[in-house]
């Protein structure tokens, strides 16, 4: 489609509902049309906010406001209903918080549906806006590093969030969810996302001792058709001050990026490539020109590798401080793609380079691989992933 202004609707008015309502409501291509939640006071509450139409059933929404884009920002184990009501409405284009669905049938069932009403699905991975990230698949895709073979990648929660986060309603919402679901998600979409590969085997494990009622964490091994290996570990029962702790590492053929995504006891946030060989000032010079554009300032460091031994340290490379790592939200790039009637709006491509927004097919094989990290924890064995035609 194309328009000069997107009006929109959120399906979800809690935390992350009324965010996307606000940011809707300040973007100069949107209307803020309407929220819906089942809890009326808090529905009426966004929509006075940012001058919309609250709604208890998101049904009748759907049924009486003409939306061009609809936002599902319902517990992750309750997408599903929201989003064949909008395919069957004839809603053209869906942004779904992630994961697409916490079950593969489910999964499938809204593709389906969206294939069959002409629906664009889009899918709110967050961390696709955070600069830390586009500096990370910059670095693997040029080549900064060589032929990336390892990543490491560690998500904890602190254990407040499954316990209190969403109030009387936690441990319910939290019940239909899990470590993989809530934060697994977003670290394999960056590693299909960085890499263009594909998992086609798994072995997972899970701890249930703290919470019990869901895993306290998941630790997954991931081996993907690029000859990539990734350790994934995720959990949400950690004792810490931050809401969440989070970094990243991988090591390639000719370096190694290091990504501390958020700030940790005596660790601080940011961001570094470290380069096995020295290559020439105009070579780092030249990543550095093409980050900048991107909105990114890096430093270069360029140090004396004279030292003798076991322990000569590293030759050159770039690093990010933390003051630096300013985040966008996703949305107001689909909000773009919707005016220009492309997946790969202008804002998106100056940013982040070539290739699409997050859409459902990318969303569903996450969830595919999702589903045999699951199935891998119940049997005790790896799991082989095929890409079958969906």
């Amino acid at each position: 489609m194309q328009a000069d202004m997107v009006r929109c609707g959120v399906i979800g008015a809690g935390k992350m509902g009324a965010g996307h309502a606000e940011l809707l409501a300040k973007d100069a291509n949107a209307t803020f049309v309407a929220v819906a939640d089942v809890r009326r006071a808090v529905a009426e509450s966004v929509a006075s906010a940012w001058a919309g139409v609250a709604y208890e059933d998101y049904e009748e929404m759907i049924d009486k406001e003409d939306l061009d884009l609809a936002i599902i920002a319902t517990p992750d184990a309750l997408h599903m209903a929201p989003a064949m009501a909008c395919c069957q409405a004839g809603i053209k284009n869906l942004v779904i918080q992630k994961p697409l669905a916490t079950k593969l049938e489910e999964a499938r069932a809204i593709m389906e549906a969206a294939e069959g009403s002409g629906t664009q699905v889009f899918v709110w991975y967050s961390n696709r806006g955070f600069v830390s990230d586009m500096a990370t698949k910059y670095a693997i895709t040029s080549g900064m590093i060589g032929r990336v073979i390892y990543g490491d990648i560690a998500m904890d929660d602190n254990v407040n969030v499954p316990r209190y986060a969403w109030g009387e309603r936690t441990r319910e919402w939290v019940a239909g969810s899990s470590p993989a679901q809530f934060l697994t998600t977003h670290a394999l979409d960056r590693l299909m996302w960085y890499s263009g590969a594909h998992v086609q085997k798994v072995y997972a494990i899970e701890q249930r001792e703290l919470l019990k009622y869901t895993p306290d964490l998941i630790d997954a091994f991931l081996l993907f058709d690029s000859g990539l290996k990734a350790r994934v570990r995720t959990g949400w029962v950690h004792h810490v001050e931050a809401s969440i702790e989070s970094g990243e590492q991988f090591n390639g053929t000719h370096g190694q990026i290091i990504s501390l995504r958020s700030a940790r006891y005596n660790v601080a946030r940011g961001w570094q490539v470290n380069l096995a060989e020295r290559p020439s000032f105009e070579e780092l010079d030249h990543h550095q020109q093409v980050l900048r554009k991107r909105g990114l300032s890096t430093r270069i460091f360029w140090r004396d590798t004279a030292a003798s031994g076991w322990n000569p340290g590293i030759a050159a490379g770039l690093e990010v401080m933390p003051a630096e790592t300013l985040n966008r939200d996703i949305l107001s790039f689909v909000v773009d793609a919707l005016v220009e009637g492309t997946i790969e709006p202008e804002s998106w491509r100056a940013w982040q380079g070539a290739g699409p927004l997050p859409m459902g097919d990318v969303a569903l094989e996450n969830v595919r691989v999702i589903d045999a990290i699951e199935r891998s924890i119940r049997t005790g064995l790896p799991v082989e992933i095929t890409q079958q035609q969906e």
